[in-house]
């Protein structure tokens, strides 16, 4: 499972409460998110096991590398 904070782009990687816990920065948040989780391992295995279908759908390597070549060739055809 996924805990972290909200800043940046974690929430395209970390969906609250489907594969993990966009938590507050702060110690406090942090340490409630670790105790909730240990208390709560059929949450964690749920969030893990979306993590890696989501992963798998999303940020395979071999589709990055697609999307990236598909960039380059419009930027070049855009010269």
């Amino acid at each position: 499972p996924i805990i972290a904070t909200n800043v940046g782009n974690t929430n395209e990687v970390v969906i609250d409460n489907y594969n993990g816990k966009l938590i507050p920065i702060g110690v406090e948040s942090i340490k409630n998110q670790i105790i909730y989780m240990y208390n709560n391992p059929d949450t964690c295995k749920a969030f893990g096991e979306r993590s890696r279908q989501m992963i798998e759908k999303d940020f395979d390597i071999t589709k990055q590398a697609k999307k990236y070549g598909d960039l380059y060739n419009r930027l070049i055809e855009s010269v």
